[in-house]
């Protein structure tokens, strides 16, 4: 059994993210998992969900704490996605076969770098990038951290190897600006969005999301 989880903090994304991707997960997956959506606010959200505690951080910030080996999950090991994110296929076999370390997306622009929008981990492997945050935090701005943001952060500070999420599963993991848009090319069961445009902002796309 796997957990899934996601983050909604503020207002950038809506209640209807949660709720469309729980309602793929739900459609797109038959082996064992429990799902929760850590948020501060449960508004008109549908899929089960668990207080993101007040850690006075904004953003992608927030992601670090997923990280800490306290999180209440039933399952050492987590699979993270980002609310822009769409479940395109069944991803069994992606979930069933997540038995290394740290998983991520490798960067779509960057060869060499990685993207936090889709992650996975077992909480007693990963735990020290939380306590490293916490110290690392303390001594100057986030912004001045290394990297950019959280992502820049956890590849920087992440014992290596990391295992890239296109490499270890071919042509399920797509973004739609570089596949769909640029390349033109179809399929894929996870869809990332990566920054603009939002899935809404695509209504062919998101209007059948359902």
């Amino acid at each position: 059994m796997i957990s899934i989880i996601c983050l909604k903090w503020g207002t950038l994304y809506g209640p209807e993210y949660v709720n469309k991707l729980y309602n793929n997960l739900c459609k797109n997956i038959t082996v064992p998992y429990e799902f929760i959506c850590f948020t501060e606010d449960t508004t008109n959200v549908l899929a089960p969900t668990k207080p993101l505690p007040k850690l006075n951080l904004e953003g992608w910030w927030n992601k670090l704490w997923l990280f800490n080996p306290q999180l209440p999950v039933k399952n050492d090991r987590v699979f993270y996605i980002d609310l822009d994110t769409m479940i395109l296929g069944n991803i069994d076999h992606i979930l069933s076969n997540l038995s290394k370390g740290l998983y991520m997306l490798r960067d779509f622009y960057r060869p060499t770098g990685y993207g936090s929008g889709l992650m996975s981990w077992n909480l007693n492997e990963q735990f020290y990038l939380w306590e490293l945050f916490q110290v690392e935090k303390l001594k100057r701005p986030l912004l001045q951290l290394p990297g950019h943001g959280d992502q820049g952060f956890i590849e920087h500070y992440a014992h290596k190897p990391i295992y890239a999420f296109q490499e270890e599963f071919p042509g399920d993991v797509v973004s739609y600006k570089v596949h769909r848009i640029r390349d033109k090319v179809e399929g894929g069961k996870i869809m990332c969005f990566h920054g603009k445009p939002r899935p809404h902002e695509v209504p062919e796309l998101w209007n059948e999301y359902k």
